[in-house]
């Protein structure tokens, strides 16, 4: 007995599952089962009158019709894309632009590109509250200094003209270190013989940049898109703390909608429904960035 079950600990693929048993029931527990748990009350009336009850009527697609049909969901869905399309441009070319510049030899270069990343470990949930601060229309920084240069105060997160703009800074103002740190890690991979081969042949910086650099760093180029588009869907939290989707939906997102739906209203299907949307939309963008960035870089597809 003892023997068998010796052998079996030997076997190297019983070991490796042995290894990964913890990573599995942590995933399991902590986003399998919460995901399918989210389908499932997409699919069921769950409101304040259901909520606790463990009979709720299943209604099939109908809280996705009730999104999908809603006259706020065109606004919102177009608020949704404009705020993830210009956070992620903004995001990836000031963070490659800072890469570059901390990529070369100065005095105390590493020390200071590491205190760009204090702003990347502060919660989501602070920098909005921070940023909530500066735009205040009364007391905020930013409207003193524009006031000493003569400008009249601008209601940056009160006015629907400038709301979005607002958020779209602090969210790009947050996401830049991580972005630095990514190509950051692309750009010292590079052999320097190449970088000396370049000076060598008289190359221009942007010659350089778009012959040599951004083919050599392609995949941490597609890796970071494809997180800052993941992440930005999931900037809930800096845009509550800025202005809870104000004015009149005017930085109302996805993910804001969802959190309206299931905790103001309380219709918690119709809000489920919703992050069904936002899963599927990650979803569909992943799957077309595997397909055709993952498999063409190594060569599998």
């Amino acid at each position: 007995m003892f023997t068998n079950i010796k052998s079996l600990i030997c076997n190297s693929k019983f070991t490796l599952y042995l290894f990964l048993l913890p990573a599995i029931i942590m995933v399991t527990i902590f986003a399998i089962y919460p995901l399918l748990y989210n389908f499932s009350l997409s699919v069921h009336q769950v409101d304040s009158s259901t909520i606790l009850s463990e009979d709720r009527p299943f209604v099939g697609l109908d809280n996705f019709k009730k999104v999908i049909f809603d006259s706020e969901f065109s606004e919102i869905l177009k608020n949704t894309l404009i705020f993830a399309f210009f956070s992620v441009l903004f995001q990836f070319l000031f963070g490659l632009a800072l890469a570059l510049f901390f990529n070369q030899e100065f005095p105390f270069h590493q020390p200071m590109r590491g205190l760009l990343l204090i702003g990347w470990v502060i919660p989501p949930a602070v920098i909005g509250t921070i940023w909530r601060w500066l735009f205040n229309c009364d007391i905020g920084v930013i409207n003193y200094f524009l006031n000493l240069i003569g400008i009249d105060s601008v209601g940056w997160l009160v006015t629907s003209t400038f709301a979005m703009s607002s958020v779209l800074v602090a969210n790009i103002w947050f996401a830049i270190p991580f972005n630095m740190i990514l190509m950051t890690s692309g750009l010292v991979s590079i052999p320097e013989s190449i970088h000396d081969a370049a000076a060598i042949d008289g190359t221009t910086f942007f010659q350089k940049l778009w012959h040599i650099i951004i083919p050599m760093i392609k995949p941490n180029i597609f890796a970071t898109i494809i997180l800052d588009i993941i992440y930005t869907f999931r900037s809930f939290p800096l845009i509550w703390n800025m202005t809870k989707g104000g004015p009149v939906n005017a930085t109302t997102v996805l993910p804001v909608w969802s959190y309206i739906q299931s905790f103001n209203f309380f219709d918690f299907g119709v809000g489920t429904a919703i992050a069904v949307i936002i899963f599927i939309l990650l979803l569909v963008i992943s799957i077309i960035y595997i397909k055709f960035f993952v498999g063409k870089e190594e060569g599998v597809l």
